[in-house]
């Protein structure tokens, strides 16, 4: 269980281990979010996450795939070198999501 919270100006929509939810702008919720659904998020830049270790956080952009955090990457303005393997990717996409 993590506590989000959407910091964006308009709502945003989670998908949890229990179904989609949408969070208003400031709304917090205690959520259930798979590995990936969590990295994801939190390279939005949309949420912030309290209950989540560093630890946890690393494994969820360990488990995505090359494409997903390619994907990521882009969204946060980052083109990703054809040459990084996978370490490299999961890298970047954790600074990204740091800012």
């Amino acid at each position: 269980m993590i506590r989000v919270t959407n910091i964006a100006p308009g709502p945003r929509g989670l998908n949890t281990k229990d179904g989609p939810v949408m969070l208003a702008p400031g709304q917090e919720m205690d959520v259930n979010l798979a590995e990936g659904e969590l990295a994801s998020s939190k390279g939005t830049g949309w949420f912030t996450f309290e209950g989540q270790s560093a630890k946890e956080t690393d494994k969820a952009y360990d488990a995505m795939s090359d494409d997903e955090l390619r994907a990521l990457l882009k969204d946060k303005g980052i083109i990703a070198d054809g040459r990084w393997g996978h370490d490299k990717l999961a890298a970047e996409a954790k600074k990204a999501a740091q800012g």
